[in-house]
């Protein structure tokens, strides 16, 4: 069930580069670490992740998410977002991002953690 839900974290970055691939997926395992909570339970939560299930039929894009979903939950490629529970993309400038840290800047996202999340 993780890796289902990874998946599908990992397809919303559809189309990007492939660190906003892992760092959408791991912002994902990060929340559901640190709420305590099922990772499936947070993708599903409305309005946190986009639901762009990815088609078998666009093989480019399945096969993108499936081996981002086995780097993040074996760990293979390390959490380019240094902990970070939170992102929207750069055009967007939401109230609560004020409150955050940064943590990682994409040609595509922003990506933040709150800071007592995280320890270096």
């Amino acid at each position: 069930m993780a890796s289902e839900a990874i998946f599908s974290a990992a397809s919303e970055a559809r189309g990007e580069s492939p660190i906003d691939h892992h760092a959408v997926a791991y912002v994902a395992l990060n929340r559901a670490n640190e709420a305590n909570q099922p990772l499936c339970r947070v993708i599903r939560k409305k309005g946190q992740f986009a639901k762009l299930p990815v088609n078998p039929k666009e093989r480019e894009a399945w096969t993108t998410s499936k081996v981002v979903a086995q780097d993040v939950l074996t760990k293979r490629v390390k959490d380019p977002t240094f902990g970070a529970t939170f992102f929207h993309h750069v055009r967007e400038r939401p109230k609560w991002s004020k409150f955050l840290t940064v943590t990682l800047r994409t040609k595509k996202h922003v990506y933040y953690r709150k800071e007592s999340s995280h320890e270096d």
